[in-house]
């Protein structure tokens, strides 16, 4: 019983010293990125901008186009919803997600405003256009 431990014990640290390697390789990534690769925002060499602005452009226009759901305000809901998005090679936003929900109507509204953006100045690995994932958490607080 003591041999299927430390046997057991050995195999789940290879596995995760396999995947912590596995991490590190991918941040040591080729200048060179295939077509369909999505690229975290922290491993690139230029980052997407908005509008030719910084992330707080960003977070300004999304900001400034929220509405608070008239359900939550009845019901005093606040809370944060995190999205997770695509940054494409021509600067559209694709596939957002919800990847930490916190009420629909909240979920919702967070998401119908991140769809409307208009298109980013897209990131790059060289000379490249990449497809990005950004993630934006959204703060619903009431006054």
């Amino acid at each position: 019983m003591i041999k299927m431990r430390k046997l057991f014990l050995v195999a789940a640290i290879v596995l995760i010293a396999s995947g912590a390697l596995v991490a590190q390789n991918k941040k040591t990534m080729p200048k060179e990125a295939a077509d369909n690769d999505v690229v975290r925002f922290d491993e690139l060499e230029e980052k997407p901008t908005f509008q030719g602005g910084t992330a707080d452009t960003f977070i300004q226009y999304v900001y400034g186009r929220l509405r608070y759901p008239e359900d939550a305000v009845k019901k005093k809901i606040e809370g944060r919803v995190v999205l997770q998005f695509i940054i494409d090679t021509d600067g559209s936003i694709q596939d957002i997600q919800v990847a930490s929900a916190t009420h629909p109507s909240l979920n919702k509204e967070a998401v119908r405003v991140v769809s409307t953006s208009p298109k980013w100045n897209p990131g790059k690995v060289g000379d490249k256009p990449v497809k990005v994932r950004y993630t934006l958490p959204v703060s619903f607080r009431l006054k």
